[in-house]
């Protein structure tokens, strides 16, 4: 497992790449000023963790993005091993303190892990990191709980999957299209700096407008091929090309074809295709 510090002033990060997830390019982000720390890594990221938190030996708070296990998946242990104080969107506190009580795809087990449960305070709305007054603001749409949080006196944002890729083609079925674009739009307009992404480190600040920008071209060309009456897989297939090894492996939980189911709903009302798509 690969592991590697990158200091940003006030804060670090810890770059943790579990063994399988290296296969995808595919990473995690621990942000702390080691007092307290921006979600926990997934389980199988938790050697990585284990290898840094002699380090952390004045870790007092973590703060959760959303309640997805590569985010979660080290909250139990944290609580249990140093005591320390677990805060969460006020939208999953009780699904946080069940036993499996969400179902978990085959991918998503071995390449993140289930975390287990454990009891959190709800985000407060302004808290310190790194000498930054943060702010928790909802962005709902990857999960019915994300929140990202804002540094008002710096401009950083801590945009937890908000963008991940700002050119993403795959979608899970449950994230919510509507939403995600609303959300990205309205992050937007905050005086952004920087950019700290739990998957990708550090972006850019325009990364957000690329992505919108993104699945405005995307909605267009679905919008105009629509007309056609062509079917789904036909209409996936022309915008956003054939599947690939993602699609099998998670059994099109992660697919392509979610994308464009969303935005076909989208486009199908004329009213919500403006509502959202009015940049």
């Amino acid at each position: 497992m690969e592991v590697k510090r990158i200091d940003f002033g006030n804060f670090s990060a810890y770059h943790i790449i579990p063994n399988l997830a290296r296969k995808m390019g595919m990473g995690i982000f621990l942000y702390t000023d080691a007092k307290s720390m921006i979600d926990t890594a997934s389980r199988t990221a938790r050697e990585g963790l284990l290898s840094v938190l002699p380090s952390l030996s004045s870790l007092k708070s973590a703060y959760i993005t959303h309640f997805h296990e590569d985010h979660t998946g080290n909250a139990a242990l944290l609580k249990r091993t140093m005591q320390v104080e677990i805060f969460a969107p006020h939208q999953s506190l009780e699904l946080l303190a069940k036993e499996k009580a969400f179902k978990l795809q085959p991918y998503r087990l071995l390449f993140w892990g289930r975390s287990e449960p454990f009891t959190a305070k709800p985000l407060p709305n302004v808290w310190e990191f790194g000498g930054m007054r943060m702010r928790s603001i909802p962005a709902f749409g990857h999960s019915f709980d994300q929140h990202v949080f804002f540094a008002e006196d710096t401009g950083y944002l801590f945009s937890a999957d908000l963008i991940i890729m700002t050119r993403n083609y795959y979608m899970m079925a449950e994230e919510d299209m509507v939403s995600y674009v609303k959300s990205l739009k309205s992050i937007a307009r905050l005086p952004i700096t920087k950019i700290f992404c739990a998957h990708r480190g550090a972006l850019k600040p325009d990364a957000i407008f690329q992505k919108l920008d993104f699945y405005k071209e995307v909605a267009c060309k679905v919008k105009e091929l629509y007309k056609t009456k062509v079917s789904i897989g036909s209409l996936t297939r022309k915008v956003a090309g054939r599947a690939n090894l993602a699609d099998f492996m998670t059994l099109w939980h992660y697919s392509r074809i979610h994308l464009i189911r969303k935005m076909v709903e989208v486009v199908k009302d004329d009213r919500l295709y403006s509502e959202v798509f009015d940049y």
